[in-house]
């Protein structure tokens, strides 16, 4: 393998070096889940800016705070059936 020059691009580089289908896949599921973790961390932080604590109720098609949801507990909500 020869060293690249300064300010070479090294995507293009052949390190002679090649994963297997079962390595692609493990890597590929690996990317995935730190993707999945991170984006789970990047949402409770944004809650916590936000002030949001407690855990969410579904109402309706969407999902409220419990402090919320116990405003709505005696409201018909979706309308009528």
């Amino acid at each position: 393998m020869k060293t690249p020059a300064r300010n070479q691009d090294i995507k293009d580089l052949d390190t002679g070096v090649h994963l297997t289908k079962q390595e692609r896949r493990d890597a590929d599921y690996s990317h995935r889940c730190a993707r999945v973790i991170a984006d789970l961390l990047r949402a409770k932080i944004d809650n916590a800016i936000n002030g949001i604590k407690g855990p969410r109720v579904p109402i309706s098609s969407g999902y409220v705070p419990e402090r919320v949801a116990r405003a709505f507990a005696y409201v018909a909500v979706g309308g009528l059936k």
